[in-house]
């Protein structure tokens, strides 16, 4: 299920801002999407 970058935030305890600008970094660092990550 697709999650809104505020949605992300709101579970992690980060603001929009800083989700928007997490995936920003790791699109360019080229992060797989099919990654685990383990942000929360």
């Amino acid at each position: 299920m697709p999650l809104t970058h505020e949605e992300l935030g709101s579970m992690c305890g980060l603001s929009r801002e800083t989700v928007t600008r997490l995936l920003t970094r790791f699109a360019k660092e080229e992060v797989s999407s099919h990654s685990t990550l383990e942000a929360c």
